[in-house]
């Protein structure tokens, strides 16, 4: 008797620990997945049209606000020795590199600071759509998650740690766009605050 309830509790277990997956599930796993492609997709846009408006700002961040102030600190370095009529042209020649520097460094910087960004927008994506792949997988062979299917899970739970916060991003890149200071400084203000909203 023994015996024979022993092969009933197998048989029992054996029946009960084969989980029935529905059908619906693959397709639910794939809609999933397209659905993270247009996620991804639309935080691209958002990323890329967020970085257009601020290249414009810097344009006009240094027509309205720097390039007043930048030829008042001209003026006032201007002693009453030099002709300024006919030193104008020599005094432009000296300003107008420094006004194009200030320009293309900052975009520089601004560009460099969205490719970050951008790159950890597409290391997230690949381990979500890895994990989703492996999902469709194991849904469609019916397999049970063991450990290292759960690790895979975890990774992609993981992903970059937090989400992109857009609003202190665009806080962070108001605050580059309209400092006058040192620019090498400003940039590595901006970059760290980028690395502190992207990473956990």
């Amino acid at each position: 008797m023994n015996r024979k309830y022993r092969i009933y509790l197998y048989c029992c277990f054996a029946l009960f620990s084969c989980a029935k997956i529905p059908v619906q599930s693959v397709t639910l796993s794939e809609s999933i997945s397209r659905e993270g492609q247009r996620m991804h997709d639309l935080n691209m846009a958002l990323l890329n049209s967020m970085y257009q408006e601020k290249r414009q700002k810097i344009n006009d961040f240094i027509r309205n606000d720097y390039t007043p102030w930048f030829s008042n600190e001209i003026v006032q370095r201007i002693t009453d020795s030099v002709d300024v009529k006919k030193d104008l042209p020599q005094i432009l020649s000296r300003a107008l590199p420094v006004l194009s520097a200030q320009i293309s460094e900052k975009q520089a910087a601004l560009e460099a600071s969205r490719a970050m960004l951008v790159d950890q927008l597409n290391a997230d994506f690949l381990v979500y759509q890895a994990a989703c792949n492996e999902l469709t997988y194991l849904l469609k062979s019916a397999v049970k998650v063991n450990d290292a299917d759960r690790k895979l899970f975890n990774q992609a739970a993981a992903l970059s740690g937090k989400p992109i916060n857009f609003d202190s991003l665009n806080l962070i890149l108001d605050r580059f766009i309209a400092d006058k200071g040192e620019l090498g400084k400003n940039i590595e203000t901006m970059h760290k605050s980028i690395r502190k909203i992207i990473k956990p």
